[in-house]
């Protein structure tokens, strides 16, 4: 028996932009708080931790410190994209 089969749920798409505007904020310890952090993505709070959740799945250590209230990596982690060229 499957519950709320009648339900359609669709996913937002995740704007790669935003992904990578937010590797790139973890990356130089620039990413703070969740509200502020999501604020910066123009982003509602619960859309950031779909953001995190992409980056983990990406294999990416994100952590979040207590002690300074921002994001980071647990350790070393390089970027899986290139990065775009420009003409």
């Amino acid at each position: 028996m499957q519950l709320f089969s009648h339900f359609s749920v669709t996913m937002p798409t995740l704007d790669q932009t935003k992904l990578t505007r937010l590797h790139w904020l973890i990356a130089r310890g620039w990413a703070g708080p969740p509200a502020t952090l999501a604020a910066h993505l123009g982003v509602a709070p619960r859309t950031l931790h779909r953001y995190l959740r992409a980056l983990r799945d990406l294999g990416a250590p994100v952590a979040y410190c207590r002690l300074t209230h921002r994001y980071g990596y647990a350790t070393a982690w390089q970027w899986p994209f290139s990065a775009p060229t420009h003409r």
